[in-house]
């Protein structure tokens, strides 16, 4: 099989590429899942400190 491949200059090319997208791909998908996580530990942590707050205590009038 690798004799065949290594003969054929174009398939051996489109093998290549098709690696090298792949590769750039996953990074791109890396880099999109870490800014997704980002935001998303942002917003968790605003959150937490919205909950945080303590209550003020409120007079209610009778």
């Amino acid at each position: 099989f690798q004799m065949e491949m290594n003969e054929d200059a174009m398939a051996t090319e489109n093998l290549a590429e098709g690696i090298r997208q792949f590769a750039k791909d996953g990074k791109t998908l890396l880099s999109m899942l870490r800014q997704r996580l980002i935001n998303e530990a942002a917003m968790i942590n605003e959150d937490i400190k919205l909950f945080a707050q303590p209550f003020q205590e409120v007079e209610v009038s009778s």
